[in-house]
């Protein structure tokens, strides 16, 4: 899995060059020793201090050492999402996606542990399976927080219902109720009809060892060799909590999943491994592909499960650009919706300013 940098202009400023190494020290120190463990999907990407749930700018607990300088010297791999006009299309769709907290007890002991996550038709939170429900200890607490692009960025934390209402294990995604209202102005997630193609140009969206908002474009493509079945290996740099991370092609559709680790830049056959979307698709009661309108690419929606016997075609009816998702029938009882978060709106200032100069505050 490699590390990631930031560009560094030949003539920067001396103020600059401080606010990178800050960057740097801050995104490397809040691994918090990740790189000894593993991001596949069989444990949690990495443990914090339990009291450090709901924090948006996680405290710096050690240093990693030579990765912050991995991270200043290797450049062009994490693209701060806030850097970009509020109207560009890829910071609009990607608002639903945002940083997953999860407070896990395990062997007697609680820690807090992040992962990516988005907001799908019908209230739901799309991430890993190893992330909620998880594969070893109990997820006590859930929350999912948005538009964090910097320490000053206007916050949204909404909680997350711990009971998956779907999951898989083997293709490692689960479906989980948010238990508050999702923020008006979501744009419906795009899934793509078709699987990517070998040395397609990717880009995932992430938020690398819980940091801001990121998305990853530099040498980011498919594998040139894929395996058969739902896995899709792919060549983009991620951390510790890029997991549930969206993959999207060239055309800003969701190709895949990410989940596993394993990339090394040394090594040409080396990759990182997410699953196909076409594969969790196919599997979900509660996502399908709506049918595509002239002039726009086509959406998943959240409907209710049919019986095996019943038509496919009953699709739901593809939502307004900016509707606020409404809640997805399950089959079996909604789980008890988790207390209101008490920091719905977190931080003032504005997003969207450079992020360099949110650093160096």
């Amino acid at each position: 899995m490699a590390r990631p940098a930031f560009h560094s202009a030949p003539n920067a400023a001396p103020t600059a060059a401080l606010a990178r190494r800050r960057l740097a020290a801050l995104l490397a120190a809040a691994m918090l020793g990740a790189a000894a463990l593993p991001s596949a999907a069989g444990a949690v990407d990495f443990k914090l201090p339990a009291e450090d749930y709901g924090k948006d700018v996680l405290p710096l607990h050690q240093s990693l050492g030579d990765a912050a300088r991995d991270v200043v010297d290797r450049q062009n791999v994490f693209e701060p999402i806030g850097l970009l006009r509020e109207d560009d299309p890829m910071r609009r769709l990607a608002r639903a996606i945002g940083r997953l907290d999860l407070k896990v007890e395990e062997n007697g002991q609680q820690f807090l542990s992040t992962c990516t996550a988005t907001i799908v038709e019908g209230n739901l939170v799309l991430t890993n399976y190893h992330c909620i429900p998880g594969f070893s200890g109990k997820v006590l607490e859930a929350s999912i927080l948005l538009d964090y692009y910097g320490p000053d960025s206007q916050t949204t934390r909404i909680p997350v219902e711990t009971t998956p209402v779907e999951k898989d294990p083997n293709l490692d995604y689960s479906l989980s109720r948010l238990a508050g209202p999702a923020p008006a102005g979501l744009l419906p997630i795009p899934f793509a009809r078709e699987r990517s193609r070998p040395l397609e140009r990717l880009t995932i969206v992430h938020h690398p060892a819980g940091q801001p908002k990121m998305m990853t474009q530099f040498r980011c493509y498919a594998a040139e060799k894929q395996a058969d079945g739902p896995k899709l290996r792919h060549r983009c740099d991620t951390l510790p909590g890029s997991s549930g991370a969206l993959i999207f092609n060239s055309e800003r559709q969701v190709v895949g999943i990410h989940h596993t680790g394993g990339l090394n830049e040394n090594d040409p056959n080396s990759f990182n491994e997410g699953s196909n979307v076409t594969d969790v698709i196919a599997e979900s009661a509660f996502l399908h592909l709506a049918p595509p309108t002239s002039g726009s690419a086509p959406v998943a929606a959240a409907a209710t499960p049919t019986p095996p016997d019943a038509p496919t075609a009953a699709a739901a009816t593809q939502p307004a650009p900016n509707a606020q998702p409404t809640n997805a029938q399950p089959t079996s009882a909604r789980q008890p919706a988790a207390a209101a978060s008490s920091n719905e709106a977190i931080g003032q200032g504005d997003p969207a300013r450079p992020y360099n100069d949110l650093i160096g505050q």
